[in-house]
C-alpha cells in the first residue's frame, strides 16, 4: 500500500511539475533553427491549456521543458511511451532523450496536455501510398562526413543498401549512416575485415578498414545491422585461415559461442562482430 501510495504522489507531482511550466520547447531537422538546444521551437499554449505546436517537413524531433544547451534540454526531455500513432493521445514520460520520429515525412501539429501527461500527433499530410526509403550513405574523412550521390548506397527494399566500386584506405575514419545522423547511424570500434560479415552497433564508433582496398563492394542489411564490405573477387574470403577465438561483448574468451549468441571474433589480425 505504501509503495503504492508513493507511486501516485510521484506521478501527481510530474503531472503538477508540467502543468506549471511556464514553456515546452521542441528542436528537430526542419527550419532555421534545427537541431537548436539553446535557442528550441516554442509551443503556444492555448486557452484551454493544450500546448501546440505545428512542424513542416520533419521527420524527427525532441521535446523538452527546458533549454539552454543539450545538457539542459536532455534534462527535461519528454517522450511519448510505445512510439508514435498518428491521431491518438499517448501518454508521455520524461528521461528518455532518444529522438522522436515521425510515422512520415510531412506538416505536423503535435500537442500536449501537461496535465494528463498526454500528447498527440496529427497530420495533414497523406501518408504515402509507397513506402520512403532511407537514404544511406557512406559518411567519413574521405568526404568531409558530407552526403552526395557518389556514397549513396542504393536500394530496391529499403533494407538490403549497395555501394559497389569503392577505394578506400583503412587509415580513413567512416560510418554507415542517414543525411541526418537520425535513425540510421552505424559504427564498429574495431577493424573491419574484408569479405568477413561484421554486425555494427547504432551510434557507434568512427569505423576503419583492417586493411586497404580497390573496387569494394559495401553490402548493409539494415534491419540485422549487418555490414559486408567485399573485394571484387572476394580475395579475402580464403586467405586469413587462422583458427578464430571467440569472445563475449564483455571481452571474456569463451569455447563454443551458443546459437544466437552475439560475439568478438578475432581471427588472425582481423576483430569482427558476429551473431552465431
Amino acid at each position: 500500500m505504501i509503495k503504492k501510495l508513493l507511486c501516485i504522489a510521484a506521478v501527481a507531482a510530474i503531472a503538477t511539475a508540467a502543468s506549471a511550466q511556464d514553456a515546452i520547447y521542441l528542436t528537430g531537422d526542419w527550419g532555421e533553427n534545427q537541431w537548436n538546444a539553446t535557442d528550441p521551437y516554442e509551443f503556444v499554449k492555448g486557452d484551454d491549456g493544450i500546448w501546440s505546436y505545428t512542424t513542416t517537413e520533419a521527420t524527427q524531433c525532441k521535446i523538452s521543458t527546458s533549454k539552454g544547451g543539450w545538457d539542459a534540454f536532455n534534462e527535461g526531455v519528454l517522450y511519448p511511451e510505445g512510439g508514435i500513432v498518428a491521431g491518438e493521445w499517448m501518454t508521455y514520460a520524461p528521461g528518455n532523450s532518444a529522438n522522436i520520429f515521425f510515422p512520415w515525412r510531412g506538416e505536423w501539429t503535435i500537442k500536449i496536455n501537461a496535465t494528463d501527461l498526454k500528447m498527440q500527433f496529427t497530420t495533414t499530410t497523406p501518408e504515402p501510398e509507397t513506402p520512403e526509403f532511407a537514404s544511406v550513405y557512406l559518411r567519413g574523412g574521405m568526404n568531409d562526413w558530407g552526403v552526395s550521390d557518389d556514397w549513396k548506397f542504393s536500394t530496391e527494399d529499403g533494407n538490403t543498401y549497395v555501394l559497389a566500386g569503392i577505394d578506400l584506405t583503412s587509415d580513413v575514419a567512416w560510418k554507415v549512416a542517414d543525411d541526418s545522423w537520425g535513425k540510421i547511424n552505424y559504427g564498429f570500434q574495431y577493424p573491419i575485415g574484408l569479405d568477413v560479415p561484421c554486425t555494427l552497433e547504432f551510434n557507434g564508433s568512427d569505423c576503419k578498414l583492417a586493411e586497404s582496398g580497390e573496387g569494394l563492394t559495401f553490402t548493409f542489411v539494415l534491419d540485422i545491422a549487418e555490414l559486408t564490405v567485399s573485394t571484387p573477387a572476394g580475395l579475402n574470403a580464403v586467405v586469413n585461415d587462422a583458427a578464430p577465438e571467440y569472445y563475449n561483448i564483455q571481452g571474456m574468451k569463451i569455447a563454443n559461442p551458443a546459437p544466437g549468441t552475439l560475439c568478438i571474433v578475432k581471427q588472425g589480425s582481423t576483430v569482427t562482430k558476429r551473431i552465431f
